[in-house]
């Protein structure tokens, strides 16, 4: 019997990792246009302001996901965001000249938001604590696959076509289709038994509790507040010093190796050597002083560009990995609420961030953007020295 358990779980984690590579190829295809796209509706300076009410949105919906999951099961859940994601992409696509596409974006940032929690909590059923690091840097590995080939083709069809945004979208919802399908297929199960049923505010409290877990959803949220300015503004700035999209391209290409070559081989040495206290540390300390050095940096070099933004995804692919192998050795399957609740951070990092950052860009200019954020991560490594080390397996 657990033979069977186990050969089903492979499969399932199989099926997750093929649902990730696609998934990975509509991020990669989307994450870097997006801020420009919504831009050109509604102006630089309102762009931070519509990704805060998509994740204001996200927070609460966030937050109630595990009553959800409760009512309709786990894959469900997942199925039923993977949806939205594709209704929202061929909203934005049918109506990319038309302001309506602002109602879209908003859905697509919900969707978007929300599924990557509901497939953790997927991911979580079907893997085992002593091969965490393993699994999720296989599972990061597989997708980032995804990401780092996609902004070649977006940048590349934007750069080319008139209506390269359409272009993207579309393209972008047929790899979401595909998740749809393997969904529909493979996953059927209709229910969720849980033992637990906690409040919202008893979430917050057990998290709080359970001190080393909080550090760890503070490295979450620095991670995030980190993708969400470098998201929104890496483009802008990049377009605004002299570079083209087609170059573009080519650098976030470069920058986005580390994804796919680091986090599985660091999954494995946080499992058997190491654990995650000391790698997170570095790559927090890495990653602050490569966004720092950003700010200082207005040559349109190609290759200066490929060299520092690579420096700030080395460590940003090492917490990634590390972060999320902490965190999941650290909880169960059964702990939907803490697991939905460790997913705001993304949400947190755009209601946080967006308007500081918006109002920064009031009295300051774009490069600020990237040594204010890099201090905050400098000094955000202080909390970790106290981080106790989780056991390697033997």
């Amino acid at each position: 019997m657990a033979q069977k358990n186990k050969r089903k779980s492979i499969k399932k984690l199989t099926l997750i990792n093929l649902i990730a590579l696609m998934l990975g190829l509509q991020l990669g295809l989307t994450a870097y246009i997006i801020s420009t796209f919504l831009e050109k509706q509604v102006g630089e300076k309102a762009v931070g302001l519509l990704f805060l009410l998509g994740y204001l949105i996200s927070l609460y919906a966030l937050i109630k996901l595990h009553t959800l999951i409760r009512g309709i099961g786990k894959s469900q859940t997942f199925f039923l965001f993977v949806a939205i994601t594709w209704i929202s992409l061929l909203g934005m696509g049918a109506f990319w000249f038309h302001p309506v596409a602002i109602l879209f974006a908003v859905f697509f940032l919900v969707g978007g938001s929300i599924l990557w929690a509901a497939l953790d909590v997927l991911i979580e059923t079907y893997s085992e604590d002593k091969t965490t690091g393993k699994t999720r840097g296989l599972f990061l590995t597989i997708l980032n696959t995804g990401v780092i080939i996609a902004p070649l083709i977006s940048t590349w069809l934007v750069q080319t076509y008139e209506n390269g945004f359409q272009l993207v979208f579309y393209t972008a919802s047929f790899f979401v289709f595909i998740p749809l399908i393997i969904l529909a297929i493979f996953f059927s199960e209709r229910k969720c038994h849980l033992e637990k049923r906690r409040k919202d505010f008893s979430i917050v409290k057990e998290l709080l509790e359970k001190k080393d877990v909080a550090r760890i959803y503070w490295v979450a949220f620095l991670l995030d507040l980190f993708y969400a300015v470098m998201v929104v503004y890496t483009p802008v700035y990049l377009l605004s010093i002299g570079l083209d999209w087609l170059e573009i391209g080519k650098i976030f290409a470069v920058m986005l190796i580390p994804f796919v070559v680091l986090q599985y081989p660091l999954g494995l040495i946080a499992d058997k050597k190491t654990g995650e206290k000391n790698w997170l540390i570095a790559a927090l300390v890495v990653m602050s002083v490569s966004t720092i050095s950003i700010g200082f940096i207005d040559v349109p070099h190609i290759g200066t560009w490929m060299l520092i933004l690579l420096s700030t995804r080395i460590g940003a692919a090492t917490i990634e990995v590390m972060r999320d192998t902490y965190f999941y050795k650290k909880i169960g399957p059964k702990d939907i609420e803490l697991m939905d609740f460790y997913r705001t951070t993304k949400s947190l990092s755009y209601i946080i961030g967006m308007p500081i950052f918006s109002l920064l860009l009031l009295f300051s200019p774009l490069n600020y953007v990237f040594i204010v954020l890099g201090t905050v991560i400098g000094v955000g490594v202080i909390p970790l020295f106290k981080l106790k080390d989780t056991e390697v397996s033997k």
